[in-house]
């Protein structure tokens, strides 16, 4: 079902496109049925929204940015990328577990980004928000999309609030280091 996204949010939706540099065409959709924003489209990502008021405009603010951080870093393709290594390894449950971490890491990053330089009561106001979308029902389907409530399992939610409390200092070294051991350890499985 569509809905007719009015022109402020519209205006504001490319006001936050443009301060985090995305330069594809990216859609903005209004549905009933959707409870969360969601993200879907490889090749013209769409953000899918709930009715909103325009004076809500501030509170989710956040949210929206989030589902932009998720076009900008191109999860759904990589999601995508990781369906595809499950479909030719169904029989490996490390594939599965990969899969389910990186849809997890890949929702705690675009948090991370969301927050970075905020203070606690804002980030307070953001998992609050977080657990009332929780509260509600979710789509189905949830395997072709990227949202803010990626990764249905409480404990990836549980997780995800908790890493979201810490501040944590950018640590390129280790990232590069465990980097080269999975290009290393997969490199070793392919020979």
């Amino acid at each position: 079902s569509y809905l007719p996204v009015g022109q402020k949010w519209q205006e504001y939706f490319q006001e936050l496109k443009t301060g985090l540099n995305i330069k594809r065409k990216v859609r903005l959709f209004c549905s009933e049925f959707c409870t969360s924003p969601v993200t879907t489209g490889v090749i013209v990502p769409t953000v899918i929204i709930p009715p909103w008021n325009v004076e809500e405009r501030e509170v989710y603010q956040d949210v929206i940015r989030h589902e932009l951080v998720h076009i900008k870093h191109r999860d759904l393709q990589i999601k995508f990328l990781g369906m595809l290594v499950i479909a030719v390894h169904w029989f490996n449950p490390f594939a599965h577990i990969l899969f389910y971490e990186i849809s997890n890491i890949s929702e705690m990053y675009c948090d991370s980004v969301v927050l970075r330089g905020k203070e606690e009561k804002e980030r307070k106001a953001y998992a609050e928000l977080l657990l009332e979308f929780a509260s509600e029902k979710q789509y189905t389907g949830m395997e072709y999309m990227v949202g803010i409530m990626g990764g249905n399992s409480k404990r990836a939610f549980k997780r995800r609030i908790l890493e979201m409390k810490t501040v944590r200092k950018n640590r390129v070294f280790l990232s590069a280091v465990v980097m080269v051991l999975i290009c290393m350890l997969g490199g070793l499985t392919v020979c």
